[in-house]
């Protein structure tokens, strides 16, 4: 339903009089077509990793307090095992737990400024992410000339 209203006036044309409830979002719209040019304006380009406010833009600081509590955890949670979890037989969840200790990682690093905490974990995590850069996971991907798209092995 919300692709709708980004439509531009080309395809506002392939809207249809159909409509199909959706269990979450609504109203959606039957649209026909090969094809779908969507504009959105205003959007912001100065998004970062780091905490972002759309009145404000990148928050890149934290408060003392805020510091002072992933201290507290992130111990526990750098000393982790990054290979054991980044190792799985699915490229989504081993993906999802790369993400996950990078965004620690990052978060360690560049929002509480300690190096120090972070520089174990950031080793271990060039080494999970090479794997699946040098293709060495657990099924690693190849290139499907049927279907001509790369598929996990």
């Amino acid at each position: 339903p919300h692709h709708v209203q980004s439509f531009d006036t080309h395809t506002q044309h392939m809207k249809t009089d159909m409509f199909l409830r959706t269990t979450t979002k609504g109203n959606a719209t039957a649209c026909v077509g090969n094809s779908w040019t969507m504009v959105e304006k205003n959007l912001p380009v100065n998004i970062g990793f780091g905490p972002w406010n759309p009145n404000t833009g990148t928050e890149a600081t934290l408060s003392n307090a805020t510091k002072q509590r992933i201290r507290h955890v992130a111990p526990s949670e750098l000393s982790q095992d990054i290979s054991r979890q980044t190792n799985l037989n699915s490229m989504y969840f081993s993906g999802k737990a790369l993400n996950k200790f990078a965004m620690l990682v990052y978060t360690v690093y560049e929002l509480v400024k300690d190096a120090s905490l972070s520089e174990s974990a950031f080793s271990s995590l060039k080494s999970a992410f090479a794997r699946f850069v040098d293709n060495r996971q657990i099924f690693p991907l190849v290139y499907d000339t049927v279907w001509k798209g790369v598929v996990s092995s």
